[in-house]
């Protein structure tokens, strides 16, 4: 009898666990587009700071911008309902927009992408 209650409480902590856990944070392509914009920021902090032109950080912020497509594009269908997803997809559009504002010479870029920037190190350290 203890060994059929035992094993029930472990199935229902393990069936509930299960549940309430979020998917997107196991996913290897959610690593890759996490790099991929900490890589663009790293770029678009060398630009702020005067450690890169802004003609040279461009195409690599565009080549990392491609990647971060393709990758939130694999993984968009399969976890559109994932609590972490609506954050996560918040940096991918907002990463563009620093992009694009940095190519246009409108002095918003800065703002966009350091608020990017401390939300994505804060939501790793805090759920991973």
């Amino acid at each position: 009898m203890k060994k059929t209650i035992l094993l029930i409480l472990i199935l229902s902590v393990s069936f509930i666990t299960k549940v309430n856990s979020q998917n997107l944070k196991k996913d290897c392509e959610f690593y890759k587009v996490t790099t991929y914009l900490l890589t663009a920021i790293s770029s678009l902090d060398d630009v702020k700071n005067d450690n890169l032109e802004k003609g040279k950080a461009l195409p690599i912020i565009k080549a990392n911008i491609t990647k971060i497509d393709n990758a939130y594009n694999l993984i968009k269908e399969q976890y559109k309902n994932d609590v972490d997803f609506k954050e996560f997809e918040l940096w991918v559009k907002g990463i563009s927009v620093s992009y694009n504002k940095l190519k246009e010479d409108d002095a918003m870029w800065q703002m966009s992408y350091y608020l990017i920037k401390l939300n994505v190190i804060d939501f790793v350290n805090q759920k991973y």
